[in-house]
């Protein structure tokens, strides 16, 4: 909590938690995290996103809306699959746009970065000058 480890965090309280194993997708490569819930006794806290700051390692973000939660609380792990299935689905497009673009104007196109989010998808390129 603040940048600092802490044993516990209450309601109303905006935490990041890291779990052993998790079943969210922390953002990454342009895709966006999920959001959800994690539920135990006594606690319910909403997770507003995930990040993955270095391969295996998933930040879940968000706040306590019920209770306290401790280090050691063992929690269902609820990912808001219309969310999920939307990114997914925008992902996809971001590599079916750029296969068609390399079909159509060849194989200089290089991709450069891309974001898919649950409302859309986006692409990168670098922009070159022909030189005479």
């Amino acid at each position: 909590m603040n940048g600092q480890s802490v044993q516990s965090t209450a309601e109303g309280q905006k935490a990041d938690i890291v779990l052993d194993t998790t079943p969210f997708y922390g953002e990454s490569g342009g895709q966006a995290g999920d959001t959800g819930y994690l539920e135990g006794v006594g606690f319910n806290f909403k997770v507003l996103d995930t990040k993955k700051p270095v391969d295996k390692f998933i930040v879940h973000k968000g706040i306590v809306q019920k209770g306290k939660i401790k280090v050691g609380d063992t929690a269902q792990l609820i990912v808001n699959e219309e969310k999920r299935k939307a990114i997914a689905a925008n992902h996809s497009g971001t590599h079916i746009l750029q296969a068609a673009l390399k079909a159509v104007l060849g194989d200089h196109i290089k991709q450069s970065g891309s974001l898919s989010t649950p409302n859309g998808y986006g692409l990168i390129y670098p922009l070159f000058q022909n030189q005479r």
